[in-house]
């Protein structure tokens, strides 16, 4: 009896595109080319330089700014698009967009050209500096610390119960209490972020992805 030899398998070779800054585009356009993209990924428009940043341009759009430095798997974790600063080869710097991440690769917007490349090139290339666009909560004035009264309780309450599975209490009474303050250490906890009871912006972004919201994600709800 003839024995069929086992077939071997078949492994995809992946080819990337190049993260390199395009040589027939000035390096110096590159900061506003990426924050223009990165605003087209909120369907919004970055106006000319004379209307001011586009830090300045997102405010009334309910919008803000979050710049910092940060490892790329924290950054994951915030699941939004970014302005990252890549070195390059002659050791220059440039600016481009991280626009989503699918396991081992990414997409970004370099010099206007969306580019399929190699995760680890990106780690390569950056060395931790981000800027991210994220939405404020209604009537949300900065951060709230604990023992303030603020309309933003009933928007802490809402993602909570929801995050939580269970219907949101009564929040009359709009002051940011112990039994508040408990609860959001412990999400703070349960998401790597500091357990401090401060509401800013890394915790509201993190629970606008666990309760669920619209924005611009880098990967899809259950991937991050």
């Amino acid at each position: 009896m003839l024995v069929s030899k086992p077939k071997e398998a078949v492994t995809a070779i992946v080819k990337f595109d190049s993260l390199e800054w395009p040589s027939t585009l000035p390096v110096e356009k590159s900061k506003s080319m990426a924050y223009d993209a990165l605003l087209r990924e909120w369907g919004l428009t970055y106006q000319n330089k004379s209307a001011g940043t586009a830090c300045a341009q997102v405010v009334a759009k309910g919008l803000r700014c979050l710049d910092g430095n940060m490892s790329l798997d924290k950054l994951i974790r915030l699941n939004r698009p970014a302005v990252i600063k890549l070195g390059d080869e002659k050791g220059g710097a440039y600016y481009a967009v991280l626009k989503t991440i699918n396991g081992d690769s990414a997409q970004c917007i370099v010099g206007g050209e969306i580019r399929n490349v190699d995760l680890q090139e990106i780690k390569k290339r950056w060395h931790g500096d981000y800027s991210i666009l994220w939405r404020i909560p209604p009537d949300y004035k900065g951060i709230l610390y604990p023992g303030e009264r603020s309309p933003v309780i009933a928007w802490l309450e809402n993602k909570l119960a929801a995050i939580q599975g269970r219907k949101p209490l009564d929040t009359k009474n709009l002051i940011y209490g112990e039994m508040l303050v408990n609860q959001v250490k412990k999400f703070q906890r349960d998401e790597g972020i500091p357990s401090i009871g401060f509401i800013g912006p890394l915790t509201i972004i993190h629970l606008n992805n666990e309760a669920g919201s619209d924005e611009p994600k880098l990967m899809k709800k259950g991937e991050a």
